[in-house]
C-alpha cells in the first residue's frame, strides 16, 4: 500500500499491516492491499478510546469480476475498533473495498481514499484492563445449578428423563420454578466499544403441566438456545451468512430449581383473520 504522508506520521510494519500516527493520511489502493474483500488500515493513538474517523476522497476503478470470497457493501460503513500492543492504543479501520458498478455486470473497487483521525480528549481511564460492571452479585452466587451444553441453535426440553439423568429426583422439582440462565454461543465482537452482557441473562420458558406442582411424566420446560454459530443477514447480496465460534463448538446454559418461579413465555392473543398465504421460507442448516 502506498501512503502519502500529510502529516507528521510514522510508518510501521505490525501484524502485516501498515500503521501510522493520528492525523489526515491519503492511500493509494492495489488489489494486493484488498483481503477478503477489505481494505485494513491500523493507525497508533495516543489514548484508549475509539477516535472520530472521517472517510473522504474516495477514488474508484471499475473491474469485470467481484473477486471470489468478496462481497459488495458500501465503503462508508467502514468498522473501527481499537486495542493495545505492547501498553500501546491502536485502531484498526476495516473498509469495505467493493460496491455495485454503475455500469451494469460490473463492480467498483476504491483505488485510493484519505482518512481523517481525530482523538477525543478523555477524563476516563486508559487502562482497558480496568473492569467496568454494573452487577453486584452474580447470577450464579446462590442456588443449584446445573449446566447444559448446546451444539446448534433449536429449542430444547427438559423432560422427566433429562432430570432423571441429571440425578435429580423429578418429585422435588416444581415445573414452574425452572429457570434458565444463558447468553448464548456466538463468537464475540472484536470491537470492544460494542455493549455485550455482563452477566447471565435469563431466558423464558415454555412450562407445560398439569399445575400440581410435581415434574410428572409426560410435563416439560421448553427453552430456545443459541448455538456456536451465528447467521448475518446480507441485504445488498441478498444471502446469509454464518460466522462459526471460533473458540468452542458448545454453547452452555445453567438451569435452577430452587430459586422461585421465573421468567415464562406468555400467551399470545388471536391477531385476526388471515390474509396473507406463505408458499416460501429460506432454510439454513450447517
Amino acid at each position: 500500500m502506498k501512503i502519502i504522508i500529510l502529516t507528521l506520521a510514522l510508518l510501521i510494519n505490525c501484524l502485516g499491516y501498515g500503521a501510522v500516527f493520528a492525523g489526515t493520511d491519503t492511500y493509494q489502493v492495489t488489489s494486493k492491499d484488498i483481503y477478503e474483500g477489505t481494505i485494513v488500515q491500523k493507525i497508533w493513538l495516543t489514548e484508549y478510546a475509539v477516535p472520530e474517523v472521517l472517510l473522504s476522497g474516495i477514488g474508484y476503478t471499475s473491474v469485470p469480476v467481484l473477486p471470489k470470497g468478496a462481497k459488495l457493501s458500501d465503503p462508508e460503513k467502514f468498522t473501527v475498533m481499537i486495542g493495545m500492543e505492547r501498553k500501546r492504543p491502536f485502531a484498526v479501520i476495516h473498509i469495505p473495498a467493493y460496491r455495485q458498478g454503475s455500469e451494469q455486470g460490473r463492480v467498483d473497487q476504491v483505488s485510493s481514499y484519505t482518512l481523517t483521525i481525530n482523538e477525543k480528549p478523555t477524563q476516563t481511564s486508559t487502562n482497558p484492563a480496568a473492569r467496568i460492571t454494573d452487577v453486584t452479585t452474580s447470577a450464579l452466587a446462590s442456588g443449584t445449578w446445573f449446566k447444559i451444553g448446546v451444539t446448534k441453535t433449536g429449542f430444547y426440553k427438559i423432560d422427566l428423563a433429562l432430570l432423571n439423568s441429571m440425578g435429580v429426583t423429578p418429585a422435588n422439582v416444581n415445573p414452574a420454578n425452572v429457570r434458565v440462565f444463558g447468553n448464548g454461543g456466538n463468537i464475540l465482537s472484536e470491537n470492544n466499544a460494542i455493549a455485550r452482557p455482563t452477566d447471565l441473562l435469563e431466558n423464558a420458558v415454555q412450562v407445560n403441566d398439569n399445575g400440581d406442582n410435581v415434574f410428572d411424566n409426560g410435563e416439560s420446560v421448553i427453552f430456545y438456545a443459541v448455538g456456536p454459530t451465528g447467521w448475518v443477514k446480507d441485504s445488498i447480496n441478498q444471502r446469509f451468512t454464518h460466522t462459526k465460534n471460533i473458540y468452542s463448538d458448545t454453547a452452555y446454559y445453567f438451569v435452577t430449581f430452587d430459586k422461585g418461579p421465573g421468567m415464562h413465555i406468555g400467551g399470545q392473543a388471536a391477531v385476526g383473520t388471515p390474509n396473507t398465504t406463505v408458499s416460501s421460507f429460506n432454510y439454513y442448516d450447517v
